[in-house]
């Protein structure tokens, strides 16, 4: 019985983690975006296929003289990444919004609820 319960949990948490590694973007908490004098930082992260890492990269390759964007692949997850947006010279909330929907990121999940970009105003305060 013990193993049949094992199993199943097992079999639950691997469904859960899959489920969670859908290609979308994560933001959470009150540390996700951060306005400084000279700037602002937006960290999220990313699970999923690398593939749709390099059309955000490649965005961001273009607007290299405004945005920095550090991207760091989890050790225990090879699908999870952890980005970092760097915006320089700016810190509106609005430019923010902009910055992610240039970058591709048209929506992206906030505390487990998804939002879409250009209506996320509240959370780039």
């Amino acid at each position: 019985m013990k193993k049949i319960f094992l199993g199943l949990v097992i079999s639950i948490a691997t469904i859960t983690a899959s489920a969670q590694c859908n290609g979308e973007f994560s933001l959470s908490g009150s540390e996700a975006f951060q306005k400084f004098t000279n700037g602002s930082q937006i960290k999220m992260t990313y699970c999923g296929d690398k593939s749709n890492m390099h059309v955000v990269m490649n965005n961001a390759h273009a607007y290299g003289d405004i945005f920095k964007l550090e991207i760091d692949n989890d050790s225990k997850n090879e699908q999870l990444y952890h980005v970092l947006l760097t915006i320089k010279e700016n810190n509106s909330g609005d430019y923010a919004i902009k910055a992610l929907v240039s970058l591709g990121i048209n929506e992206f999940y906030y505390n487990d609820k998804k939002i879409i970009t250009l209506q996320a105003g509240s959370i780039f305060k």
